[in-house]
Protein backbone atom coordinates (compact mmCIF):
# COMPACT_ATOMS: atom_id res chain seq x y z
CA UNK A 1 0.00 0.00 0.00
CA UNK A 2 1.16 3.28 -0.99
CA UNK A 3 -0.46 6.76 0.84
CA UNK A 4 -0.19 9.72 -0.54
CA UNK A 5 0.73 12.22 1.57
CA UNK A 6 -0.81 15.25 0.71
CA UNK A 7 -0.90 16.18 -2.39
CA UNK A 8 -1.25 19.41 -3.67
CA UNK A 9 -3.93 18.54 -5.59
CA UNK A 10 -5.90 15.46 -7.26
CA UNK A 11 -4.98 15.16 -10.94
CA UNK A 12 -3.35 12.44 -12.45
CA UNK A 13 -0.41 14.31 -13.60
CA UNK A 14 -0.20 15.20 -9.42
CA UNK A 15 -0.23 11.34 -8.58
CA UNK A 16 1.75 10.43 -11.35
CA UNK A 17 4.79 12.54 -10.30
CA UNK A 18 4.38 11.53 -6.37
CA UNK A 19 4.15 7.61 -7.64
CA UNK A 20 7.20 8.28 -9.81
CA UNK A 21 9.46 9.41 -6.64
CA UNK A 22 7.93 6.55 -4.64
CA UNK A 23 8.57 4.03 -7.94
CA UNK A 24 12.17 5.65 -8.06
CA UNK A 25 13.37 4.66 -3.99
CA UNK A 26 11.19 1.11 -3.98
CA UNK A 27 10.77 -0.10 -7.49
CA UNK A 28 7.86 -0.37 -9.83
CA UNK A 29 5.23 -2.84 -8.23
CA UNK A 30 4.12 -5.74 -10.03
CA UNK A 31 0.74 -4.24 -8.96
CA UNK A 32 -0.96 -0.94 -7.38
CA UNK A 33 -4.54 -1.24 -6.60
CA UNK A 34 -6.47 2.36 -6.03
CA UNK A 35 -9.95 3.20 -5.88
CA UNK A 36 -11.98 4.22 -8.91
CA UNK A 37 -11.40 7.69 -8.94
CA UNK A 38 -10.96 10.24 -11.47
CA UNK A 39 -7.14 10.34 -11.80
CA UNK A 40 -6.94 6.62 -11.55
CA UNK A 41 -9.19 6.00 -14.77
CA UNK A 42 -7.81 8.64 -17.05
CA UNK A 43 -5.76 7.99 -20.13
CA UNK A 44 -3.03 9.62 -18.77
CA UNK A 45 -3.01 7.36 -15.74
CA UNK A 46 -3.55 4.35 -18.09
CA UNK A 47 -0.55 5.67 -20.24
CA UNK A 48 1.77 5.33 -17.26
CA UNK A 49 0.60 1.90 -16.16
CA UNK A 50 1.36 0.52 -19.61
CA UNK A 51 4.68 2.70 -19.63
CA UNK A 52 5.78 1.01 -16.28
CA UNK A 53 4.84 -2.37 -16.54
CA UNK A 54 2.57 -2.88 -13.95
CA UNK A 55 -1.20 -4.45 -13.47
CA UNK A 56 -3.37 -1.18 -11.92
CA UNK A 57 -6.46 -2.87 -10.21
CA UNK A 58 -8.98 -0.58 -9.15
CA UNK A 59 -11.79 -1.34 -6.27
CA UNK A 60 -15.26 -2.35 -7.18
CA UNK A 61 -17.58 0.84 -5.80
CA UNK A 62 -20.31 -1.92 -5.23
CA UNK A 63 -18.16 -3.64 -3.02
CA UNK A 64 -16.93 -1.28 -0.04
CA UNK A 65 -15.29 -4.30 1.89
CA UNK A 66 -12.68 -4.46 -0.68
CA UNK A 67 -11.61 -0.49 1.35
CA UNK A 68 -11.98 -2.31 4.46
CA UNK A 69 -8.48 -3.90 4.30
CA UNK A 70 -6.73 -0.17 3.38
CA UNK A 71 -8.88 1.43 6.23
CA UNK A 72 -7.56 -1.39 8.87
CA UNK A 73 -3.85 -0.48 7.62
CA UNK A 74 -4.12 3.14 7.83
CA UNK A 75 -5.68 2.53 11.56
CA UNK A 76 -2.66 0.75 12.33
CA UNK A 77 0.07 3.02 11.34
CA UNK A 78 -1.45 5.44 12.92
CA UNK A 79 -2.06 3.68 16.28
CA UNK A 80 2.02 2.97 15.62
CA UNK A 81 2.83 6.66 14.77
CA UNK A 82 0.94 7.89 17.78
CA UNK A 83 2.99 5.66 20.12
CA UNK A 84 6.48 6.65 18.72
CA UNK A 85 5.15 10.40 18.96
CA UNK A 86 3.71 9.85 22.78
CA UNK A 87 7.44 7.96 23.51
CA UNK A 88 9.54 10.60 21.83
CA UNK A 89 11.22 8.20 19.41
CA UNK A 90 11.85 8.19 15.82
CA UNK A 91 8.24 7.36 14.02
CA UNK A 92 10.60 6.66 10.73
CA UNK A 93 11.99 3.77 13.11
CA UNK A 94 8.47 2.95 14.53
CA UNK A 95 7.34 1.88 11.00
CA UNK A 96 10.39 -0.17 9.62
CA UNK A 97 10.34 -2.44 12.64
CA UNK A 98 6.67 -2.71 12.36
CA UNK A 99 7.70 -3.72 8.31
CA UNK A 100 10.36 -6.14 9.34
CA UNK A 101 8.64 -7.96 12.57
CA UNK A 102 7.10 -11.19 11.99
CA UNK A 103 3.48 -11.57 13.00
CA UNK A 104 2.32 -14.02 15.44
CA UNK A 105 -0.06 -15.94 13.08
CA UNK A 106 1.86 -15.60 9.60
CA UNK A 107 5.16 -15.99 10.57
CA UNK A 108 6.37 -13.64 8.48
CA UNK A 109 6.97 -9.62 8.38
CA UNK A 110 4.63 -7.12 6.52
CA UNK A 111 7.54 -6.61 4.04
CA UNK A 112 8.08 -10.53 3.24
CA UNK A 113 4.61 -11.07 2.74
CA UNK A 114 3.77 -11.72 -0.50
CA UNK A 115 -0.39 -10.97 -1.48
CA UNK A 116 -2.11 -12.84 -2.52
CA UNK A 117 -0.57 -15.87 -1.64
CA UNK A 118 0.70 -18.52 -4.18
Amino acid sequence: MVSMDKLQDACSTTVIHKLKGYFARHGIPDELSSDNGPKFTSKEFARFVHERQFKHTTSSPHYPQSNGKVENSVKSCKALMKKAIKAKSDIYLALLDFRNTPTEKIHSSPAQTIWPPN
